[in-house]
Protein backbone atom coordinates (compact mmCIF):
# COMPACT_ATOMS: atom_id res chain seq x y z
CA UNK A 1 0.00 0.00 0.00
CA UNK A 2 1.26 3.11 -0.95
CA UNK A 3 1.68 5.88 1.85
CA UNK A 4 0.05 8.62 -0.39
CA UNK A 5 -3.51 6.10 0.55
CA UNK A 6 -3.19 6.71 4.08
CA UNK A 7 -4.84 9.58 6.31
CA UNK A 8 -2.89 12.59 6.72
CA UNK A 9 -1.06 13.37 9.69
CA UNK A 10 -3.17 15.41 11.79
CA UNK A 11 -2.49 17.74 14.35
CA UNK A 12 -1.07 16.21 17.63
CA UNK A 13 0.91 16.54 20.83
CA UNK A 14 4.15 14.55 21.88
CA UNK A 15 4.67 11.00 23.18
CA UNK A 16 4.45 10.88 27.44
CA UNK A 17 4.67 8.47 29.49
CA UNK A 18 1.80 7.49 31.51
CA UNK A 19 2.76 4.32 33.47
CA UNK A 20 5.14 1.87 33.41
CA UNK A 21 5.29 0.65 29.80
CA UNK A 22 2.28 2.69 28.83
CA UNK A 23 2.49 5.77 26.32
CA UNK A 24 -0.24 8.11 24.81
CA UNK A 25 -0.26 10.73 22.33
CA UNK A 26 -3.28 13.27 21.85
CA UNK A 27 -4.00 13.70 18.35
CA UNK A 28 -7.25 15.57 16.55
CA UNK A 29 -9.83 14.55 14.85
CA UNK A 30 -12.14 16.74 12.30
CA UNK A 31 -16.00 16.17 12.65
CA UNK A 32 -17.22 18.89 10.35
CA UNK A 33 -16.39 22.17 9.67
CA UNK A 34 -14.92 24.29 12.44
CA UNK A 35 -15.39 21.04 14.91
CA UNK A 36 -11.80 19.85 16.03
CA UNK A 37 -11.87 17.15 19.01
CA UNK A 38 -9.27 15.13 20.56
CA UNK A 39 -8.45 11.73 20.40
CA UNK A 40 -5.78 9.29 22.40
CA UNK A 41 -3.90 6.48 21.22
CA UNK A 42 -2.18 3.90 23.78
CA UNK A 43 1.14 2.70 23.02
CA UNK A 44 1.84 -0.78 25.34
CA UNK A 45 5.51 -1.53 25.48
CA UNK A 46 6.19 -5.58 26.25
CA UNK A 47 10.32 -6.51 25.67
CA UNK A 48 10.35 -4.86 21.93
CA UNK A 49 7.15 -5.42 20.80
CA UNK A 50 4.88 -2.63 20.87
CA UNK A 51 0.97 -2.74 20.70
CA UNK A 52 -1.17 0.62 19.67
CA UNK A 53 -4.21 1.36 20.50
CA UNK A 54 -6.86 3.61 18.85
CA UNK A 55 -4.41 4.74 16.71
CA UNK A 56 -3.56 8.04 15.60
CA UNK A 57 -0.77 8.40 12.75
CA UNK A 58 1.95 10.22 13.91
CA UNK A 59 4.65 13.08 12.31
CA UNK A 60 7.93 12.33 10.96
CA UNK A 61 9.74 13.60 14.51
CA UNK A 62 6.84 11.92 17.01
CA UNK A 63 7.49 8.30 14.76
CA UNK A 64 11.06 8.81 15.32
CA UNK A 65 10.48 8.61 19.19
CA UNK A 66 7.82 5.77 18.98
CA UNK A 67 10.27 3.48 17.14
CA UNK A 68 12.84 4.44 19.32
CA UNK A 69 10.89 3.17 21.81
CA UNK A 70 10.36 -0.25 20.13
CA UNK A 71 8.79 -2.29 16.79
CA UNK A 72 4.82 -1.74 16.50
CA UNK A 73 3.40 -5.36 15.79
CA UNK A 74 0.19 -4.94 16.47
CA UNK A 75 -2.71 -2.75 16.36
CA UNK A 76 -5.73 -3.28 18.82
CA UNK A 77 -9.46 -1.77 17.19
CA UNK A 78 -11.19 -1.26 20.53
CA UNK A 79 -14.44 0.89 18.61
CA UNK A 80 -15.74 0.34 15.09
CA UNK A 81 -15.71 4.36 15.23
CA UNK A 82 -11.83 4.44 15.31
CA UNK A 83 -9.64 3.25 12.90
CA UNK A 84 -8.83 5.99 9.82
CA UNK A 85 -5.08 5.01 11.12
CA UNK A 86 -4.88 1.66 11.20
CA UNK A 87 -3.67 1.07 7.91
CA UNK A 88 -0.62 2.74 8.08
CA UNK A 89 0.50 1.20 11.15
CA UNK A 90 0.04 -2.16 9.11
CA UNK A 91 1.13 -1.07 5.78
CA UNK A 92 3.96 1.34 7.07
CA UNK A 93 4.88 -0.90 10.10
CA UNK A 94 3.89 -4.66 8.89
CA UNK A 95 1.74 -4.53 12.17
CA UNK A 96 -0.76 -6.88 12.99
CA UNK A 97 -5.03 -6.14 13.19
CA UNK A 98 -7.03 -7.14 15.74
CA UNK A 99 -10.46 -6.50 15.73
CA UNK A 100 -13.80 -7.59 16.92
CA UNK A 101 -15.75 -9.73 14.55
CA UNK A 102 -18.09 -7.83 12.27
CA UNK A 103 -15.25 -4.91 12.66
CA UNK A 104 -15.44 -2.61 9.81
CA UNK A 105 -12.49 -0.93 8.15
CA UNK A 106 -10.74 1.88 6.05
CA UNK A 107 -8.75 1.36 2.87
CA UNK A 108 -9.66 -2.30 2.31
CA UNK A 109 -8.01 -3.53 5.34
CA UNK A 110 -9.36 -6.69 6.83
CA UNK A 111 -8.56 -8.26 10.61
CA UNK A 112 -5.70 -10.54 10.94
CA UNK A 113 -6.82 -11.75 14.34
CA UNK A 114 -9.93 -11.94 16.13
CA UNK A 115 -11.04 -10.64 19.59
CA UNK A 116 -12.94 -12.41 21.68
CA UNK A 117 -13.65 -12.10 25.15
CA UNK A 118 -11.32 -14.83 27.10
CA UNK A 119 -9.59 -15.36 23.56
CA UNK A 120 -5.92 -14.72 22.47
CA UNK A 121 -4.39 -11.32 23.12
CA UNK A 122 -1.02 -9.93 21.15
CA UNK A 123 -0.17 -8.97 25.06
CA UNK A 124 1.21 -11.64 27.65
CA UNK A 125 2.05 -9.02 30.53
CA UNK A 126 0.13 -7.12 33.44
CA UNK A 127 -2.83 -9.60 33.23
CA UNK A 128 -4.46 -8.28 30.14
CA UNK A 129 -8.62 -9.17 29.53
CA UNK A 130 -10.83 -7.96 26.90
CA UNK A 131 -14.00 -6.73 27.96
CA UNK A 132 -16.84 -6.56 24.89
CA UNK A 133 -19.82 -4.63 24.95
CA UNK A 134 -22.14 -7.74 23.82
CA UNK A 135 -25.26 -5.42 23.96
CA UNK A 136 -24.03 -2.77 21.63
CA UNK A 137 -25.18 -2.62 17.98
CA UNK A 138 -21.66 -3.09 16.59
CA UNK A 139 -18.35 -4.03 18.08
CA UNK A 140 -17.38 -1.92 21.04
CA UNK A 141 -14.83 -3.38 23.69
CA UNK A 142 -11.99 -2.18 25.80
CA UNK A 143 -9.30 -3.77 27.24
CA UNK A 144 -8.11 -4.20 30.95
CA UNK A 145 -4.66 -4.77 32.19
CA UNK A 146 -5.29 -6.59 35.51
CA UNK A 147 -1.77 -5.13 36.72
CA UNK A 148 -2.14 -2.59 37.45
CA UNK A 149 -6.03 -2.40 37.20
CA UNK A 150 -5.84 -0.21 34.15
CA UNK A 151 -8.95 0.20 31.44
CA UNK A 152 -8.31 1.03 28.03
CA UNK A 153 -11.53 2.68 26.54
CA UNK A 154 -12.23 3.76 23.12
CA UNK A 155 -15.64 5.65 22.48
CA UNK A 156 -17.56 3.88 25.97
CA UNK A 157 -15.70 5.64 28.62
CA UNK A 158 -14.66 9.35 28.24
CA UNK A 159 -12.95 12.04 30.55
CA UNK A 160 -13.24 15.24 29.08
CA UNK A 161 -11.38 18.37 30.90
CA UNK A 162 -13.54 21.76 32.10
CA UNK A 163 -11.45 23.53 29.59
CA UNK A 164 -12.13 21.22 26.83
CA UNK A 165 -8.48 21.24 25.77
CA UNK A 166 -7.29 20.58 22.59
CA UNK A 167 -10.76 21.14 21.27
CA UNK A 168 -11.61 23.86 18.46
CA UNK A 169 -13.77 27.23 20.01
CA UNK A 170 -16.72 25.84 17.81
CA UNK A 171 -16.49 22.38 19.61
CA UNK A 172 -15.97 23.96 23.08
CA UNK A 173 -19.10 26.03 22.64
CA UNK A 174 -21.08 23.00 20.69
CA UNK A 175 -20.22 19.58 22.80
CA UNK A 176 -22.44 21.00 26.15
CA UNK A 177 -25.33 21.49 24.24
CA UNK A 178 -24.53 18.12 22.36
CA UNK A 179 -24.90 15.76 25.89
CA UNK A 180 -21.24 16.45 26.60
CA UNK A 181 -19.59 17.34 29.91
CA UNK A 182 -16.83 17.81 31.39
CA UNK A 183 -15.54 14.49 33.70
CA UNK A 184 -15.89 11.21 33.21
CA UNK A 185 -19.45 9.96 30.96
CA UNK A 186 -20.60 7.33 28.87
CA UNK A 187 -19.95 8.58 25.32
CA UNK A 188 -23.45 10.71 24.54
CA UNK A 189 -23.24 9.79 20.65
CA UNK A 190 -21.68 6.53 20.98
CA UNK A 191 -24.60 5.56 23.43
CA UNK A 192 -27.30 7.05 20.84
CA UNK A 193 -25.83 4.97 18.24
CA UNK A 194 -25.10 1.74 19.84
CA UNK A 195 -28.44 0.63 21.74
CA UNK A 196 -30.66 -1.02 20.11
CA UNK A 197 -33.96 0.33 20.33
CA UNK A 198 -36.07 -0.78 23.26
CA UNK A 199 -33.06 -2.08 25.05
CA UNK A 200 -30.08 -0.94 27.53
CA UNK A 201 -26.66 -0.68 27.54
CA UNK A 202 -26.62 -0.60 31.26
CA UNK A 203 -26.14 -4.23 31.72
CA UNK A 204 -22.40 -3.98 30.22
CA UNK A 205 -21.57 -1.28 32.71
CA UNK A 206 -22.47 -3.18 35.26
CA UNK A 207 -20.47 -5.88 34.26
CA UNK A 208 -17.90 -3.65 34.10
CA UNK A 209 -17.26 -2.37 37.46
CA UNK A 210 -17.11 -5.72 38.44
CA UNK A 211 -13.37 -5.20 37.12
CA UNK A 212 -10.86 -3.72 39.78
CA UNK A 213 -10.44 -0.70 37.82
CA UNK A 214 -7.52 2.12 39.04
CA UNK A 215 -7.19 4.00 36.34
CA UNK A 216 -9.14 4.34 32.64
CA UNK A 217 -6.76 5.26 29.98
CA UNK A 218 -9.67 6.53 27.63
CA UNK A 219 -9.53 7.42 23.96
CA UNK A 220 -11.48 10.94 24.48
CA UNK A 221 -10.45 13.50 27.51
CA UNK A 222 -7.94 12.88 29.95
CA UNK A 223 -6.92 9.93 31.72
CA UNK A 224 -8.75 8.88 35.04
CA UNK A 225 -5.61 8.54 37.79
CA UNK A 226 -7.59 6.96 40.40
CA UNK A 227 -10.74 5.75 41.46
CA UNK A 228 -11.81 4.25 38.29
CA UNK A 229 -14.51 2.01 38.84
CA UNK A 230 -16.27 4.89 41.09
CA UNK A 231 -15.43 6.92 38.38
CA UNK A 232 -17.17 4.90 35.41
CA UNK A 233 -20.11 3.80 38.37
CA UNK A 234 -20.65 7.80 38.77
CA UNK A 235 -20.81 7.99 35.16
CA UNK A 236 -23.13 4.88 34.56
CA UNK A 237 -25.35 6.00 37.03
CA UNK A 238 -25.62 9.65 35.72
CA UNK A 239 -26.74 8.08 32.45
CA UNK A 240 -29.12 5.79 33.12
CA UNK A 241 -30.04 6.21 36.46
CA UNK A 242 -29.14 4.98 40.27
Amino acid sequence: MSQDTYAAVRSHGPLREVGPGLWQVVGTIRMGVGMTITRNMTVLREGSALTICNSVRLDEKTEAELRRLGEVRHVIKLGNAHGMDDPYYVGRFGAKLWAQPGSTHERGLTTDHELQEGGALPLQERAPQLFVFRNAKSPEAALFLGEPGVLLTCDSVQNWSVDWAGCSWLARKTMPLMGFRPGPLVGPFWLKSRTVPGKSLRDDFERLIELPIQQVLVAHGEPIRENGRDAIRTAMHACFGP
